[in-house]
């Protein structure tokens, strides 16, 4: 259970969206951040660079000994958002 105010599906900032509206609204924008949770269950926000492939797939960038990999290896949950500026 999340206690976090401002979380959740009943929050108005959450906005549901299907896959497909999804990869639209990435094709345009290539930065993100892309959140995985540490060892100790705490969040690690890492900026990154994605696109949408041919496939309609997002791709993240990363480099193999990066953090996000390693917490991404343990725990596959992530969380991502997308913005419309680079940082």
């Amino acid at each position: 259970m999340n206690n976090s105010p401002g979380v959740g599906a009943d929050d108005p900032r959450v906005v549901a969206v299907n896959l497909d509206e999804a990869r639209t609204l990435r094709a345009g924008q290539h930065h993100a951040v892309l959140t995985t949770m540490r060892q100790d269950g705490t969040p690690e926000m890492s900026p990154v660079l994605v696109v949408v492939d041919d496939e309609g797939r997002v791709i993240i960038s990363g480099r193999e000994t990066a953090y996000m990999v390693k917490n991404l290896r343990r725990d596959p949950r992530v969380g991502v958002r997308t913005s419309r500026h680079a940082g």
